[in-house]
């Protein structure tokens, strides 16, 4: 009950907290439930994952160039948010000295008749010899003694996307993951 008019500021704290408990709500939602898909625009995809690396070493290592911020993917936000950011750790991990660069790069192509939204992640890192590069989508491959977990998530959150994942690598010259995902529409 806050409905006097001395009572706005009241009101604004009222509406703040029902706001976050949706937020939460949702949150909550899509880490239960890994079907469940949300309608985002590549900028508000790329604003998560930013938010989440911004405290980390390589940060200010990632080049973002989202050339479609309009363009819509149906995601499970939160796991694709986590699957990039994968990506990213990989790459900075990978690194052969300090001048590691990451590029984060969104855009919108065709592929066999279908608009796409691609997602690259690209280094100049140490590269995966070519006889891994079949393997490192295995559950618990590793190339540094991890828990060999982050790639075969990653392949799994962008099929239950129905996208597609590929990766490109070179010998000390680095690794480049793209993702391509459908592009997304509202329902009606």
């Amino acid at each position: 009950k806050c409905s006097g008019p001395d009572q706005e500021q009241e009101r604004e704290y009222l509406r703040r907290i029902e706001t976050s408990v949706d937020h939460m709500s949702n949150m909550i939602s899509e880490i239960l439930y890994e079907d469940r898909k949300v309608l985002l625009t590549t900028q508000e995809v790329l604003n998560m994952i930013l938010a989440q690396i911004s405290p980390t070493d390589y940060a200010e290592r990632v080049c973002v160039d989202n050339r479609a911020p309009g363009a819509k993917v149906r995601v499970n936000s939160l796991r694709l948010t986590r699957a990039v950011i994968n990506l990213v750790e990989n790459a900075y991990h990978a690194r052969r000295d300090e001048e590691i660069r990451i590029s984060l790069r969104v855009d919108e192509v065709e592929q066999k008749g279908r608009k796409m939204v691609r997602i690259c992640v690209e280094d100049n890192g140490k590269g995966i010899p070519q006889e891994e590069l079949d393997t490192v989508w295995r559950r618990g491959f590793s190339g540094r003694g991890s828990s060999g977990l982050g790639l075969s998530f990653v392949r799994d959150v962008v099929e239950q996307s129905e996208g597609e994942i590929g990766i490109e690598s070179k010998r000390n010259r680095g690794t480049k993951v793209t993702i391509l995902l459908p592009k997304g529409e509202a329902e009606t």
